[in-house]
């Protein structure tokens, strides 16, 4: 499931730098609430421009840090089936030849 892949990014090749981007992630998805919160709750018009876009720059932040996570995922499981094939090929070879 999603959880095992998560799991595989992190004690992958690249572990330092993900759990690095995990961890990012989580204060950014607690200011992220937080600044939607004030967005939501601001009087002003220029208060609620400076939450607005501060929760925009955040929301951004949030998407990209998510898509680097499953694309991560993703180049770890194309990986992981194009070393079956290559087995499956290598053993194909020793039968035939």
């Amino acid at each position: 499931g999603m959880f095992s892949q998560m799991g595989v990014v992190l004690a992958g090749p690249l572990r330092g730098w993900a759990r690095l981007i995990f961890a990012f992630a989580i204060p950014v998805g607690i200011a992220l609430v937080y600044c939607g919160y004030r967005f939501f709750t601001a009087t002003a018009t220029d208060e609620a421009v400076w939450w607005g876009m501060v929760t925009l720059g955040l929301l951004l932040m949030q998407g990209f840090i998510k898509e680097w996570f499953y694309a991560r995922m993703n180049l770890l499981s194309v990986l992981r089936e194009v070393k079956r094939l290559q087995l499956q090929v290598a053993v194909l070879e020793e039968k035939r030849g």
